[in-house]
């Protein structure tokens, strides 16, 4: 949580300094709309991701089990996955993106953004080094990060890609 703060901060120093603009340009005050909207791409984009485990399941033929002892530790998972999508949604979607658009315009500095996303993940996943790996690492963080930086990019609020990123 702490990483979160300091990210917040140094983005409000950012967007002061290179823009004049304080840290609501980064849409941390969605409108009511806004909410529904977002709300409902985590639950769509949580049911595709759930029906793409489920089918990868069958594809090999594995069982589906319910974990016992998971209940009580699925709080715990959710708040570490929140905190780590928002953080790399600070970093790649945050002011940083801003700044680029409006000095490189929307189609570059999503395409910078993507690209930043998915060499980022070739260390995150610890396949550097490993050329197919990356290839496909590259390709596959690399589109979905162009989707939450062009949803951010469209709906002006952190939020939206944050909930994207989350629901996968």
């Amino acid at each position: 949580m702490h990483g979160i703060v300091i990210l917040l901060l140094i983005s409000a120093l950012v967007l002061y300094f290179a823009e004049r603009k304080s840290l609501f340009a980064l849409g941390l005050i969605p409108s009511m709309r806004g909410v529904g909207e977002i709300a409902g791409a985590f639950l769509f984009v949580a049911a595709l991701c759930t029906a793409v485990q489920l089918i990868e399941a069958f594809v090999a033929s594995a069982e589906i089990r319910r974990n016992q002892t998971a209940s009580n530790e699925i709080i715990q998972m959710f708040w570490w996955d929140f905190r780590s999508v928002l953080t790399e949604e600070l970093v790649f979607r945050g002011a940083l993106l801003i700044i680029l658009i409006n000095r490189i315009g929307i189609q570059r500095a999503i395409l910078i953004s993507a690209s930043a996303f998915g060499v980022y993940h070739w260390f995150s996943f610890g396949i550097f080094g490993n050329v197919i790996p990356m290839i496909f690492v590259f390709i596959g963080t690399g589109l979905m990060g162009y989707g939450f930086a062009l949803s951010f990019a469209r709906t002006q609020t952190i939020w939206m890609p944050t909930a994207l990123h989350l629901g996968w």
